[in-house]
């Protein structure tokens, strides 16, 4: 019986969700996220973020993220491949003048080098190396991922190979203990290799 009635509770659930990119406003006031944590991701991009800047945002979902930074749009571009996000952002994005291009994280990515002041990446695919190239001398980058080895290799070591090359305060913050308190509990929800990495080129 106990089971007939979560199976129940999960299909109303599945038919009041209209999740639509990164909105998950219907289950607002049930979930929190990023509440008293030693890190904050908006405040990372705000340190750095200037109106003159020309930011990109990867993998937007609907562009919600990018939208509320209230940055002028026509400083904006954003990339996204999940078809019914992609939809949502020629819809959305498009008529605001978001320089939106249907592409993967993962490069190629369809700007050219040293197009950006500041890049973006939260909890998506990503290519450090591509990030760099399309960012200026003196850009930004705010990558916040699952950065397991086999798909990113080691980013410590990549973390320090960016600051022998000449970049400055880049720091590779361990997301995954910070939120869950250890990488064990991390791993339960998939999340055991979660960092953001914070630098200028």
């Amino acid at each position: 019986m106990k089971n007939e009635v979560l199976i129940l509770s999960w299909r109303h659930e599945e038919q009041i969700a209209h999740i639509h990119g990164w909105d998950f406003s219907h289950i607002q006031d049930r979930y929190a996220e990023e509440d008293d944590l030693p890190w904050d991701y908006r405040q990372v991009i705000e340190t750095y973020l200037t109106k003159e800047a020309r930011l990109l945002d990867l993998d937007t979902g609907g562009g919600e993220f990018l939208l509320s930074l209230e940055h002028p749009r026509r400083q904006m571009a954003a990339t996204e491949e999940y078809p019914p996000n992609v939809a949502l952002c020629r819809e959305r994005l498009l008529p605001l003048g978001v320089d939106f291009r249907p592409a993967s994280a993962m490069g190629p990515l369809p700007f050219p080098a040293e197009s950006f002041d500041m890049a973006l990446n939260r909890h998506a695919d990503l290519c450090p190396r591509e990030i760099s190239r399309v960012l200026k001398k003196g850009g930004v980058f705010a990558l916040n991922d699952e950065m397991k080895p086999r798909m990113y290799g080691d980013m410590e070591a990549f973390a320090q190979k960016l600051r022998d090359m000449g970049y400055e305060d880049v720091r590779l913050i361990d997301t995954a203990k910070e939120i869950f308190g250890s990488h064990h509990r991390a791993a339960m929800m998939m999340l055991g290799e979660s960092r953001m990495l914070v630098g200028k080129k």
